[in-house]
């Protein structure tokens, strides 16, 4: 058995080392093709699908609808944009070229109108695709005069940068509800917080075990946890952050947190994303200095660590232990799966960053030199992957949908953040805090014992052959 595994092996290395010089060859041409990512108005889409009575109007083609796939019937299985009724929460205006030569504000404030009347909308927002900014339509006001005609807030998105990918598509959304919409006018109270900035990309229970789990450890820290942007609530829901003496800031909304400490004359704390064990710790420590927690903060952590981590003790030598692993995804989730792949004894063989922001600054993934790729091309991408496959045996590879390119079949395939349409959460299962570090190396250690148990299955059907 050891030796046909051997010749397998090393069939799959010599594979490997052919089809790299052949990436290699191609790659001496000029590289045309498309960005590792998503583009900016998926982006809109996402933070769209995470406030459900907030609807949006397009002003671009039809083709702006098929986006919408990216959630519904994918990676959301709770998304509800689309209607059979064909008054979509994401509208668009149908525009063409030969559109913009005229006049479009009335049919754009029409529709604008139309939404804002429709039963349980909350708030309108307007999203113009590149060309037709730069037309330069007063957009503003016209949602001022939808706004004045159906009765709910309607505000306009800056212009989608055509370099944008996905989460400037969910900065800026997000930011624009920050600066528009409406808040109630609250005391502060010094004991409540809000989260800002949370990736909320899908209605599912691992969002919502997460916003849970970190409730709970505000609370242990004696505060309340009174709102979060986004977090599939309403937009009525959203105005409870006027409430909150300190805003927590989450890196997926670093702006949005900014203009509400401008509008409501609060503090802002960032904090990095608690993905991981160190992470969660860094986390709720941060937390316990600003609020002068210190004590109680590093008892939670120390609760934590004792909770999780000897339910590790058998996995770590049988399965973590010289895993070599690679990454593909948003920068935030990257840091934290880095430190957990390193203190566990594996190794992040390379690291693919699908996003124009990278690391935050002083962050090192720990990833060999020339193996750390931001916002690289589909053709960067696959000679990356070749390139490593051929130096020695990878084991995993933690990724969202862009993982479907990779084209060796050695690598177990772990999905996670956005979008992940093979893998979906039925059940409270979380993934942020020491809990969801456990729960989500639980699926890693799976995927990879099973994936012996697939070898294993093709060993004895070539045996057959």
């Amino acid at each position: 058995m050891s030796r046909t595994v051997e010749e397998l092996r090393a069939r799959i290395r010599e594979l490997a080392r052919q089809r790299l010089e052949a990436l290699r060859e191609e790659a001496r041409a000029p590289d045309f093709s498309q960005r590792a990512t998503f583009s900016h108005m998926v982006g809109v889409y996402v933070l769209a699908n995470a406030v459900p009575d907030l609807r949006m109007v397009v002003e671009g083609p039809d083709c702006t609808h098929l986006k919408t796939q990216y959630l519904e019937g994918n990676h959301d299985l709770e998304a509800n944009l689309t209607s059979l009724t064909g008054l979509h929460r994401v509208a668009n205006t149908a525009l063409y070229p030969s559109s913009l030569i005229g006049s479009r504000e009335e049919p754009v404030r029409e529709l604008i109108e139309r939404l804002g009347q429709a039963e349980d909308t909350g708030a309108v927002m307007l999203a113009p695709m590149p060309m037709a900014a730069i037309t330069g339509a007063d957009y503003d006001r016209l949602c001022v005069e939808a706004e004045e005609a159906c009765g709910v807030p309607c505000f306009a998105l800056r212009g989608s940068p055509i370099s944008g990918d996905w989460l400037d598509g969910f900065d800026a959304a997000l930011l624009a509800l920050a600066e528009k919409l409406p808040l109630p006018g609250a005391e502060a109270d010094p004991q409540k917080v809000a989260l800002v900035g949370y990736l909320w990309d899908r209605n599912e229970q691992d969002h919502h075990a997460n916003l849970a789990l970190l409730g709970r450890y505000l609370e242990a820290l004696g505060l309340e946890l009174c709102s979060t942007w986004p977090s599939g609530v309403s937009v009525e829901a959203l105005g409870a952050v006027a409430e909150a003496g300190t805003i927590l800031s989450l890196p997926y909304g670093r702006a949005a947190a900014r203009a509400l400490r401008r509008r409501l004359d609060r503090p802002v704390l960032e904090l990095e994303l608690p993905f991981g064990f160190d992470a969660s710790e860094r986390f709720l420590k941060a937390i316990g200095a600003h609020f002068g927690v210190e004590e109680e903060a590093a008892a939670l952590c120390e609760a934590g660590y004792a909770s999780t981590v000897p339910r590790l003790e058998w996995l770590v030598p049988l399965v973590f232990q010289g895993l070599r692993a690679g990454y593909i995804g948003d920068p935030h989730l990257a840091e934290g799966f880095a430190e957990m792949i390193h203190l566990l004894g594996g190794e992040l063989a390379f690291a693919l960053i699908s996003n124009r922001q990278g690391p935050r600054e002083g962050c090192d993934l720990g990833v060999p030199e020339g193996r750390l790729l931001t916002h690289p091309t589909m053709r960067s991408l696959r000679l990356l992957e070749a390139e490593v496959i051929a130096e020695a045996r990878l084991h995993l590879v933690v990724t969202n949908l862009l993982g479907g390119v990779l084209e060796s079949p050695e690598p177990a395939l772990v999905e996670l953040g956005f979008p992940s349409v093979y893998t979906h959460a039925l059940h409270p299962t979380p993934f942020l805090g020491f809990e969801g570090a456990l729960a989500f190396l639980e699926r890693v250690a799976n995927r990879l014992r099973m994936a012996e148990v697939e070898d294993a299955r093709l060993l004895a059907w070539l045996r057959g052959l």
